[in-house]
């Protein structure tokens, strides 16, 4: 942290921790005072800074989906409920408890360049297996060394690609295609 203060009075562009420390602050609901104090001592971005982030980063993610679902690359859809349940501190007859019911959606690319392409789009075959999680046991979903071994390469290329995405001015970095493809190739494959 201290690094990151010093970085960051000398070159406000030097704000990534800050900034990750100050969107999750205001995912995780802390109040406008706190995240202006730590906004003060350069722990984090200010809270106008994090909405704005927020923002940015849901405007990339539509247009990516968008770009996707228009290329004509196969892809998949993933829809999810969520009920966020919201508790009035001050309750009245006028003022209850309320609930968000919204539903979330992924669009995830599948690899065309993979050998099992013709198996994702044989839709028989994924028919044809409805019905068979009866038979599933634990042991089916226990993760084992090599999925510790994937998470373990995978996670530093995430940190990167998120880093040349989202860095402020990342967009006019010399050779940031290059740097994607790098990161891009670097991704273990399963």
């Amino acid at each position: 942290m201290s690094i990151s203060m010093l970085a960051f009075a000398r070159n406000q562009s030097t704000n990534i921790l800050p900034l990750l420390m100050g969107l999750f602050c205001k995912i995780e609901g802390t109040s406008s005072q706190v995240i202006s104090t730590l906004s003060n001592m350069g722990l984090c971005v200010s809270g106008k800074m994090a909405e704005r982030l927020k923002e940015r980063v849901s405007k990339d993610a539509v247009s990516l989906a968008v770009e996707l679902i228009s290329s004509g690359r196969l892809f998949c859809t993933v829809f999810n409920n969520i009920n966020l349940y919201l508790r009035k501190f001050q309750q009245r007859i006028t003022n209850q408890n309320s609930m968000i019911h919204a539903t979330n959606c992924a669009v995830i690319v599948i690899d065309e360049e993979d050998k099992e392409v013709t198996e994702a789009e044989d839709l028989k075959a994924k028919l044809d297996l409805r019905g068979s999680r009866v038979n599933a046991m634990f042991e089916d979903i226990v993760p084992d060394k090599s999925d510790n071994e994937h998470l373990a390469k995978a996670f530093p290329t995430l940190i990167a690609d998120m880093l040349v995405r989202y860095s402020p001015e990342s967009k006019t970095w010399k050779g940031r295609s290059a740097i994607l493809d790098a990161i891009r190739r670097s991704m273990p494959q399963d």
